[in-house]
Order: C-alpha cells, then sequence, then structure tokens
C-alpha cells in the first residue's frame, strides 16, 4: 500500500512515469499519485509534510482512494495526524486555499469537458479536506500533539479532562476537590485500591 515509516513516500505516475523531481510545473490537480506510507505516524509527518513528497502525498488523498480496511485507518491517520499540529495544519490550509484559487480561476477562463470535470472533482475534494482539518483540529487533544493522534477518542477525551481540569487546579481556577470527583468520573480514583509498585514506580519521574 506505501512505504515503510519514516521513508520518503513514492511519486510515480503509471502513464507518464514523472518522479517528484518533475512535478514543479504540473498543475495540483494533475499530480502524479503518491501514495500513503504503510504506517503514518508524527515521525514520518515531520519528515515529509510541507515538502514537495508531502504536498504530493496531500493532493492525491484529499478523499479516500479505496474501500480498503488497511487504507482507509491509514488514510484517516493521516488527516488526523496532520491536523494535530498547528504548522503542518497551516502550511497544508495555505497550500490547499491556493490550490483552489488556482483551481477557480482555470474553470473560469472557459475549461470544458473531462478536463473541467476533474478540476471540479479537485475543488470539492479540498473543500471537504479543509473540512476534515477543521473538524479534527477541534478534537479531544488536537491542541496538545500530533503523537496523540494515534490515541483512540474515548481515551484522548480521558486524557484531555484529566488535563484540563489539573491545569485549572493547578491555576487556582478549581477547588481540590474537583480532582477527586474527575478521577471518580472517570474510574480511575487509587483511593481504596490496591495499586502495584511497578505502578507507583513508573510516575516517580522526579528520581
Amino acid at each position: 500500500m506505501g512505504s515503510s515509516d519514516g521513508a520518503p513516500a513514492v511519486i510515480r505516475d503509471s502513464v507518464t512515469g514523472m518522479s517528484d523531481g518533475d512535478t514543479a510545473a504540473v498543475q495540483p490537480w494533475d499530480t502524479p499519485l503518491a501514495e500513503l506510507p504503510a504506517r503514518v505516524s508524527a515521525r514520518w509527518c515531520a519528515q515529509n509534510l510541507t515538502t514537495p513528497v508531502g504536498d504530493a502525498v496531500v493532493r492525491s488523498h484529499l478523499e479516500p482512494r479505496s474501500e480498503d480496511r488497511r487504507y482507509r485507518i491509514t488514510w484517516e491517520r493521516f488527516w488526523r495526524t496532520l491536523s494535530f499540529d498547528a504548522r503542518w495544519r497551516r502550511m497544508t490550509t495555505d497550500m490547499l486555499l491556493a490550490d483552489r484559487e488556482k483551481a477557480v480561476r482555470a474553470l473560469g477562463e472557459g475549461l470544458v469537458g473531462k478536463q473541467a470535470r476533474k478540476v471540479r472533482s479537485y475543488v470539492h475534494g479540498v473543500d471537504r479536506a479543509l473540512e476534515r482539518i477543521e473538524r479534527e483540529s477541534q478534537g479531544p487533544l488536537a491542541w496538545a500533539s500530533a503523537s496523540y493522534a494515534d490515541v483512540s477518542p474515548t481515551a484522548r477525551e480521558a486524557l484531555e479532562l484529566l488535563a484540563l481540569t489539573v491545569d485549572d487546579y493547578l491555576s487556582g481556577a478549581r477547588p481540590r476537590q474537583d480532582l477527586a470527583r474527575v478521577l471518580d468520573f472517570l474510574d480511575l480514583n487509587p483511593q481504596g485500591r490496591e495499586i502495584p509498585a511497578q505502578a507507583r514506580a513508573r510516575v516517580d519521574f522526579d528520581r
């Protein structure tokens, strides 16, 4: 399905044989297919996003290209990870808005037939991608780090509730009792439970 984690994505066009070094003059909607990596991670995004290779991956996967389950999981993780980092989100959004402007201008200059349909489809894909970035950027822990994009939504909601409650307590906005209430709500209150020594050792980060 794609390259291994950390390796640059491979860009190829089965018709033209173009590589990533040949794409500078290609219109955004004509970008040769760039495969998603086999495993999307924050590390892969840091190495590839906001580069010509990363831009080609974004343009190639504005919408799902397959109903394959593994592909869909990777595709969803890609967009979520991208959206969880302010810099990647901003630069990708800027690129897509510029692409959209160029596409609308091309349509206004009289494109017809197959090429016009292709450009309109690209505009639709850009609009959907921009909506997705905005939606994902408002999700649980999107403000924290792209490394949390791999965590399940339920776990991210719990971590976010705990983190923000602790932050409110430390800033004086919440009383100490609220910490216990949140721990009870999450069924994470250690009081009255037998906590293994190994668990205590794992949180003893001062040593």
